[in-house]
């Protein structure tokens, strides 16, 4: 038996968009340790990757019955637009170094 013969579909679209979801954060939340290290290529680094795996979750919630909060959660709640903002900024910070 399967994980899928288990739970419905949509149950397991929901644990993989949180997973995207908590995996976003903590890249973020990396690459500020980073940022305070002065490592500012592994910043940007990990700020694209929590950005990728931020529209990953959105795309996927959007293609899935998925709770409205849930999908607000990924693309709202300060994960993929706020990722956004920070590459931007960070990226224009930082540009002239690289």
């Amino acid at each position: 038996m399967t994980v899928c013969s288990h739970y419905g579909k949509e149950w397991l679209a929901h644990v993989e968009i949180k997973q995207l979801h908590f995996e976003a954060a903590a890249q973020y939340r990396k690459s500020i340790d980073d940022l305070e290290t002065n490592k500012y290529g592994h910043e940007l680094a990990r700020l694209l990757e929590a950005k990728a795996l931020a529209k990953r979750g959105y795309d996927l919630a959007r293609k899935s019955y998925i709770a409205k909060p849930v999908i607000n959660d990924i693309k709202v709640g300060a994960i993929y637009l706020s990722l956004c903002i920070f590459y931007r900024n960070s990226r224009h910070e930082h540009g002239s170094l690289y």
